[in-house]
């Protein structure tokens, strides 16, 4: 029996190891594409996201990678005919079902642990990671591309001199009773305070016209502040049931149903 067990099990993880592997690596790939053309990550902020889109892959690959394993483990030994060379010498083919059974069970509760992990952890650590490095991200855009932009403003610039935006020209879309605003300057410059959860375009020497008509004019130095979240391209944060981990979702269920 011990002999049947051990081979059974043996036999599953093989696969189950080097699947899971291959297709945790290839998810991994496929999501650090996805963020670093959205979000616009450079190599360190790559570097950065891997551990927060491991549980999110690992959620999915699992799964996949455990049916991919049982399905072969089993198909194999029903088309060598083991099963009944097993069932011929009187042993109850539950001795070939019962362990893989088992870990196939823990597997299911790792997942659902993984899931929420992926939700309460690892898209934290992502959106983290877009606001801490927003900064980094507008300048490097800003020096390849002369531009940078989100749903909210845009930012063009004829060249960038270190830190120093050198003729920027930044556009702010109107925002419910709010105009629509053109900023030009001279130079500005970009100072991001993430434990403030803002980002202040400093502004020197420019002018700003509104979409009614009216302008303004400013010879010194203006700071301009702006929410890192309409900064980054990570945007606000949706807090849908998606996004919600086990532990909220309990919190939050009470006073739904009072509603």
């Amino acid at each position: 029996m011990r002999i049947l067990t051990r081979y059974v099990l043996i036999e599953f993880l093989k696969v189950f190891i080097v699947v899971l592997g291959s297709m945790t690596m290839m998810m991994i790939l496929l999501v650090v594409v996805k963020e670093a053309r959205d979000l616009g990550f450079g190599p360190a902020q790559v570097a950065r996201l891997v551990p927060y889109i491991l549980p999110d892959a690992l959620r999915f690959t699992v799964p996949g990678t455990a049916l991919f394993a049982v399905c072969n483990l089993y198909g194999r030994m029903s088309s060598s005919n083991e099963i009944v060379a097993i069932k011929s010498l009187g042993i109850h083919p539950k001795t070939v079902l019962m362990p893989v059974g088992v870990i196939v069970f823990v597997l299911s509760l790792a997942t659902v642990w993984l899931n929420d992990l992926a939700v309460s952890w690892g898209r934290q650590g992502i959106r983290q990671v877009a606001l801490e490095s927003v900064e980094e991200i507008a300048l490097s855009a800003l020096r390849t591309q002369g531009s940078y932009s989100t749903n909210k403003f845009a930012i063009n610039v004829r060249s960038v001199d270190g830190r120093r935006l050198i003729k920027p020209i930044i556009m702010f879309e109107a925002d419910g009773d709010s105009d629509n605003v053109t900023i030009r300057a001279e130079e500005a410059e970009l100072r991001a305070d993430p434990a403030g959860g803002v980002l202040s375009i400093v502004l020197r020497d420019g002018n700003a016209s509104f979409s009614d008509g009216g302008s303004v004019e400013f010879p010194d130095q203006i700071p301009y502040n702006i929410d890192l979240n309409d900064f980054s391209r990570a945007g606000r944060e949706y807090r849908g049931p998606s996004n919600l981990s086990l532990r909220e979702i309990r919190e939050a269920t009470p006073a739904k149903r009072r509603e």
